[in-house]
């Protein structure tokens, strides 16, 4: 990919309705930082975020301890999380007290949900390390499964006191708490939780639930109003909680207000039109909570949904696996799995995730949609394309599996059938507003890889017009202006914008150097593209842009030099011919400011080719 970036797709919704976090992940990160929840809370560091994958061969004869564990490591390497546990399992069978392996094998299993085999590795960890503190959240979690409210007391108060277990520690302790009918205790636990910046809605939201569970309906209906209040971001676990709450106690009208309210900021969502339903039908709504596991859950899913913004998927998915023990029907943190499978490149397991959950849930559409992509992004494109279709049929009123094929055969290099799917998309929106850029933005990448500039121009001038600070679509236009030598003042201005909203973007800071370089300010453009490659010294067109304006400052040698290392670092056809024209030849003089020369061959005839989609 050459100048996207990332782009909300017909799906990224599924992040959504999954999370209830309750503070922006800015605020969640500056609380502890990264290092300090991984210091605290992540037994070791899985191997997740490796480039490349080994292939895996199952052994088929007995390795030993230390061949065990080498099959482990490399099966971790390869991101197969069932296959590692199984060998790291078959490693401490052979060395039972070996700690290494019993974090190893404790930590995959507990990723792969397999608390059966992990709770008793759990149990050894703890014997030896009291405040290990994954293994003792897994036994409280039985604990409370088993309802040994006092057994999990005592070991919550093993818990490390500080990092992302200080503010873990409140939630599991106030449901430890109401499991022991201490409503008071609960309370003081989740104040303390609300003394933590950032964290009041999440101590409120939790507040409100141990209420609702334990009878004080006047407590619950404060703490619900608080919740409601400070849910600026409407959060869907709020208000579906609340207002079940609303309807149970005979407001109708605020539950109403609440459902409507969310609709109004989701607007594509189908997840209040069951409440708006049973709402006007007056049936009878079901209590969010209806158990202390439930709760736990519920705790433990938000801590997941926040780790997994801050990308520490290796913890959050164990947090996430908990919550299913507690709770195996939760379809939220069912997608919350999901969805840190696919951030962690286990397509197979994200699609299993995703079709399991229940067909009659409100996420189920979006689950299925997701499910439907991700076909096509492990390889079945076809299958994918067919699911999709079938999806727009049974739904004509919606755009959405149709975008959502536009994006599959788009990705697949069908530009028109992408464009296509796109049209038939926006001829089932009546009116487009501002959450509608991003469909405009894609048909306008199919556009222009299919060789139909003028309409996509079209397409993404339209899609500035309906939000103008997107960087991503700024960067396209302009980018693609550039290329083409025209309105090279107006790129300027989009990419001064775009660099506001990224400054740290290299591909944007690329952009500058560029129409810094096609508006003849060379010394402007060495600055800007030299920050580029610092950024991202592996992109072979940054660099081939920063040899050009070497050349133009008479720097020759490093012109040179940066040449070849772009022809090092497989560029795409046509800018291996470029890049090997101008090792031999140098480049041109520059004639006009519209239309530089970048060797001795003509522009390409596809500006953006370089760029990708």
């Amino acid at each position: 990919m050459r100048r996207v970036g990332v782009r909300p797709d017909s799906c990224a919704g599924t992040a959504m309705l999954y999370s209830s976090t309750m503070m922006s992940p800015t605020r969640f990160k500056s609380r502890f930082g990264v290092s300090a929840s991984l210091a605290c809370v992540l037994l070791v560091a899985a191997c997740s975020q490796a480039q490349t994958r080994p292939q895996v061969i199952v052994p088929t004869e007995p390795l030993g301890t230390a061949g065990g564990y080498l099959a482990a490591r490399h099966a971790q390497l390869a991101q197969d999380t069932r296959l590692a546990a199984d060998l790291y399992g078959k490693a401490l069978a052979e060395d039972p007290d070996n700690p290494e392996l019993q974090r190893r094998t404790f930590q995959l299993l507990a990723a792969d949900g397999r608390f059966d085999e992990g709770v008793p590795i759990a149990r050894q960890i703890t014997a030896t390390t009291p405040n290990a503190a994954l293994p003792l959240l897994t036994l409280i979690v039985e604990d409370v499964r088993q309802r040994r409210y006092a057994d999990a007391s005592t070991r919550i108060n093993a818990l490390p006191g500080e990092g992302l277990t200080a503010f873990v520690r409140p939630i599991v302790s106030a449901w430890v708490e109401a499991g022991r009918g201490n409503k008071v205790a609960a309370e003081t636990a989740l104040k303390d939780l609300a003394s933590k910046s950032g964290f009041e809605l999440f101590a409120y939201f939790h507040t409100a639930l141990v209420d609702d569970l334990l009878g004080d309906t006047d407590g619950a209906r404060l703490a619900y109003a608080a919740a409601v209040d400070v849910n600026k971001a409407q959060f869907v676990r709020v208000t579906e909680a609340a207002g079940s709450f609303y309807e149970r106690t005979g407001d109708r009208a605020a539950a109403q207000k609440l459902y409507e309210s969310y609709e109004r900021a989701h607007p594509d969502t189908l997840v209040m039109k069951p409440a708006l339903e049973r709402l006007a039908g007056g049936s009878a709504p079901p209590r969010t909570i209806a158990s202390v596991d439930a709760g736990l859950a519920e705790g433990l899913f938000d801590i997941a949904s926040l780790l997994h913004q801050e990308r520490i998927d290796d913890v959050g998915i164990i947090l996430g696996q908990l919550a299913l023990r507690l709770r195996p029907d939760f379809t939220m943190a069912k997608l919350l799995i999901a969805d840190i499978y696919e951030a962690q490149g286990h397509i197979d397991a994200a699609i299993n995730a995703y079709q399991s959950v229940d067909p009659n849930a409100p996420v189920a559409w979006s689950a299925r949609l997701r499910s439907a992509v991700l076909l096509a992004t492990n390889g079945n494109v076809d299958a994918s394309v067919r699911r999709l279709e079938a999806m727009a049929d049974e739904r004509p009123e919606r755009p959405d599996a149709l975008v959502a094929l536009g994006d599959v055969l788009r990705t697949s290099d069908r530009y028109s059938d992408a464009v296509a799917a796109y049209d038939r998309a926006l001829e089932r929106i009546p009116h487009l507003e501002e959450r509608h850029w991003a469909i405009l933005y894609s048909r306008g990448m199919a556009l222009e890889r299919a060789k139909q500039w003028p309409r996509a121009e079209a397409d993404f001038l339209k899609a500035i017009q309906l939000s103008p600070d997107q960087p991503y679509l700024l960067n396209y236009l302009a980018y693609s202006w550039t290329e083409q030598g025209t309105n090279l003042d107006r790129a300027q201005g989009m990419l001064e914008r775009a660099l506001k909203l990224r400054p740290k973007d290299p591909q944007i800071i690329d952009s500058m150097g560029w129409v810094q370089y096609r508006l003849g300010h060379y010394d402007n453009a060495v600055k800007h593209l030299e920050q580029a490659v610092e950024l991202k010294p592996q992109d072979a067109v940054i660099n081939d842009h920063l040899g050009d304006a070497y050349w133009r400052v008479g720097r020759y040698n490093e012109a040179r030099y940066q040449w070849q290392r772009a022809l090092r670092m497989d560029p795409e056809p046509n800018l291996v011919a470029s890049l090997e024209s101008k090792l031999q030849n140098g480049l041109k003089p520059s004639s006009s400011r519209q239309g530089v020369s970048r060797g001795t061959s003509a522009p390409p005839s596809n500006p953006t080719a370089r760029r990708g989609s």
